[in-house]
């Protein structure tokens, strides 16, 4: 079978079968318009051609079809007598030609088909395993990337001589860096997942009364608040450090509020270096 007769493109079976009937019923047609020409001579080979094209293209149904109409017809409008039945030994031995090699070209024209089925359905299993492939690879290489950042913050952070508190757009805490878990006297693992009011407890130096905390007003606002000079922090175990510091808002890209961090240190005054009990 020539690549002309199995195309890559996949035709409805509908047309397959109605193109099996159709050009076999108008080869009848013309052959029996022959007729008084040929005389004798069925010439039955001309119907081999319908039913070629019918396999071709549709594979081992519309090859049968076109056989089995390639069959009545030439029995009813081509051999003599008219009608069903076959006057001359020759017709019937041209007759029974012709089905087989319409039977035959029908199933070698499907073992075609399935095997360019097989082989598309093989290229596309291959193409979606290296899709799969590169997508697992990218994967792992964003979740090592990722992994690294982290990493890479957590050491910046530690290093850092300031405390950091990393809350969520709720004002829960996220992290705690090491200095903000000196200050405060809360270890990372307890305080994360409580209000950030609860770890950073903070007052007025004179008046005692406690101070507005700044990370509600900053995920209210968006905008970046300082603490007063004259805060201080009650820490877990109850001691008093006056700090400074200040609650920047962070956002993500469509401007969504992702939560807040503050930054804040100790700051004694001058000649006192004070750290008493509350």
């Amino acid at each position: 079978m020539s690549d002309a007769l199995t195309p890559k493109t996949i035709r409805p079976r509908w047309f397959c079968y109605g193109l099996a009937l159709a050009g076999t019923l108008a080869v009848l047609l013309v052959r029996a318009e022959l007729i008084p020409l040929v005389a004798h001579r069925p010439l039955l080979i001309l119907l081999v051609l319908p039913i070629m094209l019918s396999a071709g293209l549709g594979g081992l149904g519309p090859g049968f079809l076109a056989t089995l109409v390639a069959a009545v017809g030439a029995d009813l409008l081509i051999l003599d007598p008219p009608g069903f039945g076959i006057a001359y030994p020759m017709d019937a031995v041209q007759l029974g030609i012709l089905i087989a090699a319409g039977v035959l070209v029908s199933v070698l024209a499907e073992g075609l088909h399935r095997a360019r089925r097989q082989a598309e359905e093989g290229r596309a299993l291959v193409a979606y395993g290296l899709l799969l492939r590169v997508l697992s690879e990218r994967l792992q290489r964003a979740e090592r990337e990722e992994a690294q950042g982290r990493a890479l913050l957590a050491a910046i952070l530690a290093s850092i001589g300031d405390g950091v508190i990393a809350t969520d757009a709720q004002g829960q805490v996220r992290s705690l860096n090491t200095q903000a878990e000196r200050l405060t006297g809360w270890r990372d693992e307890d305080a994360t997942g409580r209000p950030v009011a609860e770890v950073l407890r903070i007052i007025h130096d004179e008046t005692r009364v406690p101070v507005a905390e700044p990370v509600p007003q900053v995920l209210a606002t968006g905008e970046r608040l300082g603490l007063a000079a004259d805060t201080l922090l009650i820490t877990r175990d109850g001691l008093e450090l006056p700090i400074h510091g200040s609650a920047t808002p962070v956002s993500g890209g469509d401007g969504t509020s992702l939560g807040a961090v503050l930054v804040f240190r100790d700051a004694p005054p001058a000649g006192a270096g004070r750290a008493r009990g509350g």
